[in-house]
């Protein structure tokens, strides 16, 4: 893949599908991102529709639709989730730390938060229209992270 020639700009790889069935992986999107602050990451972008099947009139019990974003710098990668039904709307659901080259899933933490790549995820995901930033828990699932969190991270 080429590199991005301004700071800025992206470069993007991706597919698409006309059909989408269920559980299908539909738009994988990879691009390198450069931030103001000149940090490079890798953004990651992957569709997903989970449904069940469409009955006699088309309809289904359930259905999502979401796209799951990966942050990455180096070793380490945040993942977050937004429902389609659900604009402006995020939810960090893990990071993901190389070790050995194996890669360990946790929660993030606090620290987590006040890092120069999650501040550059937040930024760009205000970029694409977020305005309201949870986390996943173990103690109370998800919660707000609040604004006093995320910092100045603009993009």
């Amino acid at each position: 893949m080429s590199e991005p020639e301004h700071p800025g700009s992206a470069t993007k790889q991706g597919r698409t599908h006309a059909a989408r069935a269920p559980d299908e992986h539909i738009i994988p999107v990879v691009m390198t991102y450069l931030p103001r602050h000149g940090m490079r990451m890798r953004v990651s972008v992957d569709h997903f529709v989970d449904a069940s099947d469409a009955d006699a009139d088309g309809m289904h019990d359930w259905h999502y639709e979401y796209d799951v974003y990966r942050f990455s710098r180096g070793w380490r990668s945040f993942v977050a989730r937004a429902y389609t039904d659900e604009p402006g709307k995020v939810a960090f659901l893990s990071c993901e730390v190389k070790v050995f080259g194996f890669y360990r899933h946790r929660l993030l933490r606090s620290a987590d938060l006040r890092s120069s790549l999650f501040g550059a995820a937040v930024a760009h995901l205000r970029g694409l229209g977020m305005i309201s930033f949870d986390r996943l828990t173990k103690a109370n699932g998800y919660v707000s992270i609040d604004d006093i969190d995320l910092g100045d991270a603009t993009e």
